[in-house]
Order: structure tokens, then sequence, then C-alpha cells
């Protein structure tokens, strides 16, 4: 994926670099360990196949990556102020981001 083509719908190109930078830096980071944790594709990087970001209720929790990383737990990824919780009710299963078919 490139940090110049936005890969969905209801990014804004600096939002969509701002993610990506964010999300390969955590990669890298931390991938391994939010495998090990049971983090899979779709709750951290998961998007509506249809309305891209624009579904809260669909989206990863990486998606916008927004603020700075703090913690990452079996249960909740921590970023500026606010937990997101991986066992989230209400929640649909989207597709990971990369699978976006425009």
């Amino acid at each position: 994926m490139s940090p110049a083509t936005i890969p969905c719908p209801n990014f804004k190109p600096d939002e969509w670099r701002e993610t990506h930078e964010r999300c390969t830096e955590f990669v890298t980071l931390h991938g391994a360990r939010a495998l090990e944790y049971g983090w899979d594709a779709v709750s951290l990087f998961g998007v509506s196949p249809k309305d891209g970001i624009i579904r809260g209720d669909w989206t990863g929790v990486l998606m916008p990556f927004w603020a700075e990383f703090m913690e990452l737990t079996p249960e909740y990824i921590a970023f500026g102020k606010v937990r997101a919780f991986k066992d989230q009710p209400v929640r649909y299963r989207g597709i990971p981001v990369w699978e976006f078919k425009r």
C-alpha cells in the first residue's frame, strides 16, 4: 500500500498518509505481540466493504489511526486518551483495508 494512494472512500489525503505511517510503525514495533494477543487483520485494519471508513461500526481499531499509540493489551489498544476494545458489542466484521475494491 502506498501513502500516496487512498485505499477506500472517506479518507482525506492527509488523514490516509498519517494512518499509513502510524500503521506501518505499529506493525513493525507491535505486530507480533498483537497477533500473540489475538488481534487479527480485520480487528485492526478493517473497513466496510461498501463504505470504507465512514461506518465506524465496521472499522478496525486502527482505521483511521489518528492519535499517538499508548498501549497494547489482549483486550484493548489505547491511543491518546481513548481505549478501543477488541470485543466491542455491535461491531460488524469488515475486510482489511488492502482488500477494498474501488
